[in-house]
């Protein structure tokens, strides 16, 4: 780096020198950073970087309101009427596998971009099914091109909801300051609920082809918004492109050099770490080639490492209770959940929307307290909650079934979809709305404890648990097992209901719940306040336990703090023309390469005063 990295006085005045009498340069800031003001952009940001995920979750309510349309313009049979709820259920794994490509391939931004092409083709497609005028109706007559045309539609839209479940939480994770990455990590949750109730909404006055016309007008919107913002100053340095990291970290700070120099030098200091491992194990990662052969054997080869097998059994682990505890169950399944659990007063659909607006705010709710409260408090409470309000339900309904003759079966709803009038849901309750207040706390108490922790957690913490060179395909192969762990729980619910009964259904979750409960507590680390490499850091040499254990190391974020307090860490006693000399000087072999290939020449008294400034 320089001749005698001991000498701490002379680089520090150094640095001290150049900060004071360099000029801003490609807008850049000199002023004494504003905290305010970096938050800002990290929040715009973050709304730019979660609204394609917003069309996926108008996908996932889509068939809730449209089938009901349908049965009453056209015979639908069950087979029908399911393929059209599950398609894109089918298909949401396949964009999982195919996000985490993308997301090395094409860069973050270049992934969220590439969801908005499925996603606007298959609304496209919903929207211009033909109407015909035979007996059928719009389907029924209209022989098999209306129906294949709509299956074709509803799986593009799916298999954009699993290409957007990757790259948005993983470009937040890598643009956000330690201390907001908790808040911001959550948002992808937030769009995808919003995205439900907007689709609910429109249901409710609007014929389904107009629904999803206007649902093809989020992905064009989405596009434009990216093309305003940067890629990721991470997968940049992965890929050698120093400069280009700089000015997007910095345009992510506010343009404040100081603040961008801080981050940048730890950034740098991370990969020459990673460079020198990988020397001295050579095989342990291989550089992630075009072709799919060696990609995949290089994603194997990283499995190896403690720092990627660690949180990939955690993350897959903590998705196995979120599904199997009924939370993505009680979002496809709503309105027959609320009549099965013997709400009587309102209108189910009703009940439904108001469920989803319920969803909404907490999820608002839990990205603005995550700042403050972390990860590992949220879960545990989320699944403890659970616990109590599963069981509070299914002994309600089971002293309410020993009193009282059960009414009549109605046939059940294809994944979450009605495909009855709401006629019939009203001669299925029994008793009088005054009873139904216990069951209706513990549905809506279930509904916000599990939002809390359970259902959005695991999507936020994609984006901070692994290791940045298999960020991408690590989150997708995880997000693929999640979708695959859902389809599984929203198929079995019929046959577990019929076999057990809806009061058997809520123990089995509520059971499921208190293992995840345990789980969490015992498994899942705290990442709140720690910096990406940092916690790779804590991955690579400590154990799980440990981990869930640790407090955060940085008692002021790295990213936040002014230049005074960034003065008192080896790494950034380098200028920065110094660090980004010392990128400039590496032997990259091609832009398709990341730091694992990378030799970078740094001075071993380097690494051992960082090692020693580590807590």
């Amino acid at each position: 780096m320089y001749e005698k990295i001991g000498d701490r006085d002379l680089a520090e005045n150094k640095r001290k020198m150049w900060l004071k009498k360099r000029d801003p340069v490609d807008g850049e800031s000199s002023s004494e950073p504003s905290t305010l003001k970096i938050a800002f952009i990290q929040v715009l940001a973050t709304i730019v970087a979660n609204f394609p995920a917003i069309s996926p979750g108008m996908s996932l309510g889509f068939s809730a309101i449209a089938l009901p349309q349908m049965l009453r313009e056209a015979s639908l049979d069950t087979e029908q009427s399911s393929w059209i709820a599950s398609v894109a259920s089918v298909t949401t794994p396949i964009g999982c596998l195919l996000a985490g490509a993308l997301c090395e391939k094409l860069g973050r931004r270049g992934a969220l971009l590439a969801v908005n092409i499925p996603c606007f083709i298959g609304w496209l497609l919903i929207a211009f099914v033909p109407q015909t005028t035979s007996p059928g109706g719009i389907l029924g007559g209209g022989g098999s091109a209306p129906m294949a045309l709509l299956y074709t539609g509803r799986a593009l839209t799916g298999l954009a909801t699993g290409m957007s479940s990757a790259p948005g939480p993983i470009m937040v994770g890598e643009i956000s300051s330690p201390k907001l990455r908790g808040m911001l990590v959550c948002w992808n949750s937030v769009a995808i609920s919003l995205g439900v109730l907007l689709v609910y909404m429109l249901g409710a006055f609007l014929p389904w082809r107009l629904v999803a016309g206007l649902s093809a007008s989020f992905p064009v919107l989405s596009a434009i918004l990216l093309m305003t913002m940067p890629e990721s100053p991470v997968w940049l340095l992965t890929k050698g492109r120093v400069d280009e990291a700089r000015r997007a970290l910095t345009f992510y700070r506010a343009g404040h050099v100081a603040v961008a120099n801080a981050e940048f030098a730890e950034a740098l200091g991370a990969a020459a770490a990673r460079s020198r491992e990988n020397c001295r194990r050579p095989s342990a990662m291989s550089t992630l080639s075009t072709s799919f052969s060696s990609y995949s054997h290089s994603f194997l080869a990283a499995m190896m490492r403690p720092e990627v097998y660690k949180p990939l059994i955690i993350m897959n682990g903590f998705f196995l209770f979120q599904q199997f505890s009924g939370t993505f169950v009680v979002v496809f399944y709503a309105v027959e959940i609320v009549k099965e659990a013997g709400i009587v007063g309102i209108d189910p659909f009703l009940a439904t929307v108001f469920i989803g607006l319920v969803r909404l705010l907490v999820c608002i709710g839990v990205s603005l307290g995550m700042r403050k409260h972390g990860r590992r408090p949220p879960a545990i409470i989320s699944g403890a909650g659970m616990t109590v309000t599963m069981a509070a339900l299914a002994i309600y309904l089971t002293v309410k079934r020993s009193s009282q003759q059960p009414a009549e079966e109605d046939p059940l709803l294809i994944l979450g979809n009605n495909t009855n009038t709401s006629e019939s849901f009203e001669t299925k309750g029994t008793g009088s709305a005054a009873d139904s207040w216990l069951p209706a706390v513990a549905l809506l108490g279930y509904i916000g404890l599990g939002t809390i922790g359970f259902l959005t957690l695991p999507w936020a913490m994609l984006g901070e648990v692994f290791p940045s060179s298999v960020r991408g395909p690590a989150s997708g192969a995880t997000s693929a097992i999640a979708y695959f762990l859902s389809f599984a729980s929203i198929k079995a619910y019929p046959g577990l209901k019929s076999a057990i009964g809806s009061h058997g259904v809520f123990f089995v979750f509520g059971v499921f719940s208190l293992l995840g409960t345990m789980f969490v507590a015992a498994w899942l680390p705290e990442t709140h306040g720690r910096t990406l490499s940092g916690i790779e850091k804590d991955f690579a040499e400590g154990s799980c336990w440990q981990l869930c254990r640790r407090k955060k190391v940085n008692r002021r974020p790295e990213n936040l703090r002014t230049p005074t307090d960034s003065a008192n860490t080896t790494a950034n006693m380098l200028s920065p023309r110094e660090m980004v000399s010392v990128v400039m000087d590496h032997d990259v072999n091609n832009d398709e390469n990341g730091f694992e290939s990378t030799n970078l020449r740094t001075d071993e008294p380097a690494e051992d005063e960082r090692n020693k400034l580590t807590v």
